[in-house]
C-alpha cells in the first residue's frame, strides 16, 4: 500500500528551515522487506526529477497523479 500526501505550506523539519511538501507512507508485508527496499527506491528515483516534484506538488486530481507517477516509472504501477 502506497499513501501519497501533499501539504502545500510544508511541515517543518526539526533542525534545518527545509520543509515537507510531499509525503509517502509505505506499506508493505513484514515478510518481505526486500520489497520495501526496492519500492523505496523507485520512490527515490522517481523524485530525483524536479519536473517530476513539481507536478506532484501542483495537482489535485488523483488519476493525474498516478499518469505523473507512471510517466516518471512505467513499471511502477503497472
Amino acid at each position: 500500500v502506497l499513501i501519497f500526501a501533499q501539504c502545500p505550506e510544508g511541515v517543518p523539519v526539526v533542525g534545518s528551515a527545509e520543509k515537507i511538501h510531499l509525503m509517502f507512507m509505505l506499506l508493505t508485508p513484514q515478510a518481505a522487506p526486500q520489497l520495501q527496499v526496492r519500492l523505496l527506491a523507485r520512490i527515490a528515483g522517481v523524485m530525483q526529477s524536479e519536473y517530476v516534484v513539481e507536478r506532484l506538488r501542483e495537482t489535485a486530481d488523483p488519476a493525474t497523479l498516478f499518469e505523473i507517477i507512471r510517466a516518471a516509472d512505467p513499471g511502477t504501477l503497472g
